[in-house]
């Protein structure tokens, strides 16, 4: 399945991560955070979620 994410990514040339991007830096992820907690659609996450919450979710993503 690796194989084929990779493989998949390449062709398609699509960044997998936030920092694959180039446009999103490590000291923008608090603020990404606060922006989607103060986004409506927040209400449909099926658990709830802190700004801590976010931020691990965001680094995650990096």
């Amino acid at each position: 399945i690796r194989e084929i994410r990779d493989e998949l990514h390449r062709r398609c040339k699509l960044p997998r991560t936030l920092s694959e991007t180039g446009k999103v830096t490590k000291d923008q992820i608090a603020k990404i955070a606060e922006m989607a907690l103060d986004d409506g659609s927040i209400i449909y996450n099926p658990v709830e979620v802190d700004l801590q919450d976010a931020i691990a979710v965001l680094e995650n993503a990096w």
